[in-house]
């Protein structure tokens, strides 16, 4: 289990991006996909 303090998104027209920050300000995980809004 992370300790998170935030997540933090990007959904543009041709990506999905998604960051789980932790209370220090470093990325925790990251998940990617080529499934944006228009694909």
């Amino acid at each position: 289990m992370y300790d998170a303090a935030f997540i933090a998104l990007d959904w543009g027209t041709s990506s999905f991006r998604l960051w789980l920050i932790g209370h220090d300000g470093r990325v925790l995980a990251e998940r990617r996909s080529a499934e944006g809004m228009t694909t």
